[in-house]
């Protein structure tokens, strides 16, 4: 099994965020947050690219049948 298979480790997560902020910072600027701020067109962009990704995992996982047979909807979870 591949690294990539794991779940992300704290640390690798935090070190991760911190990378996006220094090349946010590097790109446009100490005030890039701004940008971001809830309300704007950033924050909003944010919102869309989340309901885009839930309906994705609606459309082609949790209708899928190994889901649909499932009370929970994951057929991981009827293993525990």
């Amino acid at each position: 099994m591949n690294d990539n298979a794991h779940a992300a480790e704290p640390l690798d997560l935090e070190e991760h965020r911190q990378e996006i902020i220094s090349e946010m910072v590097d790109e446009h600027g100490p005030n890039w947050t701004e940008q971001y701020a809830p309300g704007t067109f950033g924050c909003h962009e944010l919102l869309d690219r989340t309901i885009q990704a839930a309906e994705t995992v609606e459309q082609f996982v949790l209708s899928h049948p190994a889901c649909a047979q499932t009370r929970s909807g994951s057929p991981w979870r009827s293993r525990q």
